[in-house]
């Protein structure tokens, strides 16, 4: 077996590291204090996505200055495949504010 095949060998070891992936995510997003972004942001959720929560780029929306939340009604975690029309729709749009 693969690394890959061992670490996701089945649902409890799949459980266990998207725990591990959520506590990093969530350790990470406090670190960041004083990191300037200045371009436009958008920060794009699915409201489906059952792997991080809403308030996760919630969080992240209200540490970035001047950006903009969407969440995506019909959209899961890769909201770039669930609707990829509102994603290119979001880009066309930074592109045209710039």
């Amino acid at each position: 077996m693969t690394y890959w095949s061992d670490l996701v060998s089945g649902p409890p070891a799949v459980a266990a590291l998207g725990r591990d992936a959520f506590r990093y995510a969530y350790e990470a997003l406090g670190s960041h204090h004083g990191i300037r972004i200045n371009c436009p942001t958008v920060v794009v959720h699915g409201a489906r996505d059952r792997i991080i929560p809403v308030k996760a780029s919630q969080a992240l929306h209200q540490q970035i200055p001047g950006s903009r939340l969407v969440v995506l009604p019909r959209s899961g975690h890769c909201p770039q495949l669930d609707d990829p029309e509102a994603v290119v729709r979001i880009i066309a749009e930074i592109e045209a504010a710039v």
